[in-house]
């Protein structure tokens, strides 16, 4: 399974080794990456390895709210090829902040064959921007999740975040399959699935509990 290949590089959770698997196994090797809650494009920066270790392959778009750690994103990504939005993401489609609009005003042209990667990981709506994206379908979606909650409790909210069950069946209505989960829940185009392992891809077998999770975090602090 998927969650037997963490590893960190920028992000957290094992998310990059995860990246890295998942992109082998379907064939992704160029493209565009987004991430949504960049931070400083460095401190737990989880598409920074690929913007950075394989370019010129992938190209960035980091979007980041704060303005201090946007500051400090300009920095750190000098140089590289990148793209940044000082911006909040909002959950309404018609807002010129929505996760299609933001996208829209990118200096790359992003179409379902070159896009690689979107992260999601505001710690607010994350569900209700995911659910808000209508015109843009990435390859691979890295979305953060409530991950105390059990495969069969559904939940989406903006105060208590989203939980797996939620957005697997979000992910199912707009075309995505479930195929990991490391804190982070990662979602597969329907048509890249086939290329898969043959693995039990099902909510009660890839589920981590908290314990397990944090079992593998203490893994990856101690290398």
């Amino acid at each position: 399974m998927y969650i037997d290949y963490v590893k960190n590089v920028y992000g957290t959770n094992g998310d990059d080794g995860i990246i890295e698997k998942i992109f082998e196994d379907v064939g992704i090797d160029s493209g565009i990456v987004c991430e949504f809650g960049a931070w400083d494009g460095l401190y737990i920066c989880v598409t920074r390895n690929l913007w950075e270790n394989r370019a010129p392959n992938f190209q960035g778009v980091l979007i980041e709210y704060d303005q201090q750690k946007f500051n400090g994103m300009v920095e750190n990504t000098r140089g590289l090829d990148v793209d940044l939005f000082n911006c909040g993401v909002a959950r309404d489609a018609k807002d010129p902040n929505s996760i299609d609009n933001i996208l829209d005003r990118c200096k790359y042209e992003i179409t379902p064959d070159n896009f690689a990667l979107m992260v999601i990981d505001i710690d607010s709506h994350d569900y209700f921007v995911l659910e808000s994206m209508e015109k843009y379908m990435p390859k691979v979606i890295n979305i953060e999740v409530s991950s105390g909650y059990a495969p069969d409790q559904y939940l989406a909210t903006d105060d208590r975040g989203c939980s797996l069950r939620s957005v697997m069946e979000l992910g199912e209505k707009k075309g995505y399959k479930l195929i990991c989960h490391a804190g982070n829940a990662f979602l597969l185009r329907n048509d890249l699935v086939d290329r898969l392992p043959d693995w039990d891809f099902s909510i009660e077998n890839l589920w981590q509990s908290p314990d397990k999770l944090l079992e593998i975090e203490r893994r990856l602090e101690n290398g």
